[in-house]
């Protein structure tokens, strides 16, 4: 399916933002304000925009790389439309289901991301250390395009977070505020 819209080839990817994640309080809001802008740009101009969401199963369960909660059963309970914020998916979104951190692993994203004759790809999520930087290397690996949008990323440990948007990440992705993505 060919994509239309200003930004051929452009996806959104919101990356593990659900309720199930520990994180997501308070101290989130700012985050969690710049994704619902990425998003709300993203449709205005026709630009896809994939959830992806963690799920474990027993087939992933070791004591060396435990397996990531939610489960399946919880693993569509996205961040609800709020209030204070509108970020769940519309019925023209897409989510997919991964079994480990990055992304890509265990899931259909390249397939999904084939099909969408995708070429760059615009991170989000929860947490930088995690999903972010995981799915940033298995990007740069399959040779996308890759911006991050550093205030759509949110982290425990905020040090670690500035650590990767400043000095690990420009060197596979181009990173960048929201606003500038959305200008």
């Amino acid at each position: 399916m060919a994509q239309k819209g200003t930004n051929p080839g452009d996806v959104l990817l919101v990356m593990d933002i659900h309720t199930t994640i520990p994180k997501l309080s308070q101290e989130s809001h700012h985050v969690l304000k710049s994704v619902e802008r990425a998003i709300t740009k993203a449709r205005q101009t026709n630009i896809p925009v994939i959830y992806v969401a963690m799920a474990s199963n027993q087939l992933h369960n070791n004591q060396r790389n435990p397996p990531q909660k939610p489960d399946l059963e919880n693993v569509i309970k996205l961040v609800p439309t709020t209030s204070s914020f509108s970020i769940s998916p519309l019925d023209e979104d897409i989510i997919i289901v991964k079994k480990r951190v990055s992304a890509f692993s265990g899931s259909d994203l390249q397939l999904i991301l084939k099909s969408l004759n995708a070429r760059h790809l615009v991170l989000s999520g929860f947490a930088t250390s995690g999903v972010v930087l995981s799915t940033v290397r298995d990007a740069a690996d399959r040779d996308y395009q890759i911006t991050v949008l550093s205030d759509c990323c949110g982290d425990s440990d905020e040090e670690v977070h500035n650590v990767l948007v400043k000095k690990v990440f420009p060197l596979q992705a181009e990173v960048i505020q929201s606003e500038n993505w959305l200008a």
